[in-house]
């Protein structure tokens, strides 16, 4: 990805994770949902994972050297 493709990607991401971590960028993905709408029901134990988990996204991301300043609840999609 490049710094003029950056601008064109959806405002979700949808992260998938396999022997590294990849990208894949949708506007709708099935069976996930925003964070933001649904972190109140989510337990500690999750909420922990999803932490971890996002963690190492953002740590991927600046080792490829895209910018994460959206990553925020609001762009993270949870697949319960």
């Amino acid at each position: 990805i490049t710094e003029y493709e950056i601008p064109s990607i959806p405002k979700y991401v949808a992260y998938i994770e396999t022997a590294s971590y990849r990208i894949v960028a949708m506007e709708l993905l099935n069976g996930f949902e925003e964070l933001s709408k649904i972190i109140d029901e989510l337990s500690p134990k999750q909420l922990t994972f999803i932490s971890c988990q996002t963690a190492a996204i953002v740590c991927n991301l600046d080792q490829i050297g895209v910018s994460h300043d959206d990553m925020h609840e609001r762009n993270i999609l949870i697949d319960r």
